[in-house]
This record gives C-alpha cells, structure tokens and sequence, in this order.
C-alpha cells in the first residue's frame, strides 16, 4: 500500500461506500420496521461490510494519514496518535497546533500548490524531537478543489543511515585523495576507471587523461606480456601481489611501480608503490658489484 495512487484510491472508496451506507440507511428507516424488505437489508450489510475491511487495511498503514483543507485544517486523524511528534490531537484540528511557524508556512505553500495545479507533492522536512533531529516524508495528494490527502511517514531511521554512509564515503575519499600510493578502480578488460592523485604527480599526466583509457598503452613493451598474465589472473578472481612493471611518465620517462591488485567480478581495486629510486639503487649496486669481481686482485 506504498502507491499514492492506491491510497488515493483507497481513500476514494471509503467515501464512495460510505455515502452508499447512508443512503441504504435512509431507504430501510423510510420502509419502517414492519415493512423491511430483505434485499436493502442484505446491501446493507455487505456495504458495512467492506467499509469495516477498507478502514482495517487504512489503519494498518504505518503513515499517518489525514484530509487537509486549503487553509491547513485536518480532519479523520489516523492514527489518532501523532507518532512522530507524541501528541493526542483531535479528529478536527489544526496543521498549527503540530508545525512549527516555518514548516507551517510551507506546507501551506505546498497544499495551495497541490490544489491548484492537482499534482501530487512530494518532499522531506526535518524538526527536533527530544533534542534529536527528525525526519519526514510528506505526500499531498489533491481529492478535489479544496481538499487535500495528507500522507507523513516517519524517515528518521532511513536519514540516519543515509547520514552514516555520506559520512563513511566522505572519509574513503578523503583516504583516497591523500593517499602518497597510487590508487586506481579498474577493470579484467584494460581500463582505467578511477585513479587518485598521486597518479598525476607522479607520472605527470592529468587524471582526466588516463581515466577510461587502456592501461596497456603505458606499460613499458617489455612487461605487456607480464602485465597481461596478471590481467588473466585476476580474471580468474586471484590476487596478485608485489607484482612489478614500469609505466611511462608524461615526459617519455619511465617509473617503477610495485603492484597488490584485488578483483571483485570484472571490478580490479589496485594499489601501486613507486620503487623507482629502490630499483635504480639495487641496479647501481649489482653495477657495482659487477665492476668489483671484474678487477683483478693483486697481491705483493
């Protein structure tokens, strides 16, 4: 029963098989008692019937549910408990005895808008409740040229989840925008789809560049067919780790990059070290070394 329009609809019905219920009343008074006719007898019965099932399904919508007039006064209150602000309020009353002055004015707003363009309004308000925020979504479904179905449900629970994970993402981001490593989301197929800023210092391409390109294009050709093994193995949804390969710099150098790459379905997460300045040392030492076993040792 989450569809305006069925509560619309709903709403309708009740009324309709109302009006029929009175109106079989005044036909059995008008026959008298000892003239009643069994067939309005039966209608009525069966009309009462249905009312009872229509109002049960009604007041077992969770949503707080009213009729509003233009000018904010509310009418059927159901439930007769304002759940979300924890006020008994009378069948007939008033949107002022429950909105603050500046939610008041709004709703106002929205009721004359529902009404007189005859769409459906839709939107979320906030207000304290016990020093805690709250939340609410209204709906405004215009009956008629002065009356409104107002519907609230209570989405104080749905906000604070949206509020945590906001707050989660907000801090990865923040991990990914500062991170030293190079961090990328790529996929099994050679692309790039996100990469964070480390990637532009330290291979000196914008990231608007590199972003949905084929990574291939910058691996250095001798390790593509290396690279490519990788690719393969984490097709297979295996890790790869400490993983080496040089890539190249926007100025035609090349850097060192040591690679844990982790795939979920076609998604890779990677991270790389660069290891240039580790590589360029272990390559000055065994040049070293090289050089020292090649010098003859001569003894006096």
């Amino acid at each position: 029963m989450d569809s305006t329009a069925d509560l619309d609809a709903l709403w309708r019905r009740v009324q309709q098989l109302e009006a029929e219920n009175a109106d079989l009343r005044r036909q059995v008074a008008a026959l008298g008692a000892g003239e009643l006719r069994s067939h309005p007898a039966i209608a009525l019965s069966q009309v009462e019937a249905t009312c009872q099932f229509d109002r049960a399904i009604v007041a077992a919508i969770p949503d707080l549910l009213l009729r509003v007039g233009r000018d904010g006064t509310c009418y059927d209150f159901r439930p007769p408990l304002d759940a979300a602000r924890g006020k008994f309020l009378p069948i007939q009353h008033h949107l002022s005895e429950v909105l603050p002055p500046d939610l008041l004015a709004h709703q106002l707003q929205r009721i004359e808008q529902a009404l007189d363009t005859g769409n459906l309004q839709i939107w979320e308000q906030q207000f304290e409740k016990q020093g805690v925020m709250a939340y609410e979504e209204v709906r405004l479904v215009p009956c008629g040229p002065e009356e409104c179905l107002l519907i609230v449900r209570d989405i104080s629970d749905r906000k604070a989840i949206e509020l945590a994970l906001q707050t989660t993402i907000e801090e990865l981001e923040r991990f990914f925008s500062v991170a030293l490593d190079l961090l990328c989301i790529a996929d099994t197929d050679g692309y790039f789809h996100r990469l964070n800023p480390a990637w532009e210092r330290i291979l000196g391409y914008p990231l608007a560049d590199l972003e949905h390109t084929q990574f291939l294009e910058y691996v250095h050709p001798d390790d593509r067919e290396n690279t490519l093994a990788a690719i393969a193995t984490l097709a297979q949804q295996q890790e790869v780790t400490n993983f080496v390969n040089r890539y190249r710099c926007r100025d035609g150098t090349y850097r060192w990059l040591e690679w844990r790459s982790v795939p979920v379905g076609s998604q890779v997460y990677a991270a790389a070290r660069d290891i240039t300045l580790r590589r360029e040392a272990q390559q000055a030492l065994e040049s070293t070394r090289s050089q020292l076993s090649s010098v003859p040792i001569l003894f006096g």
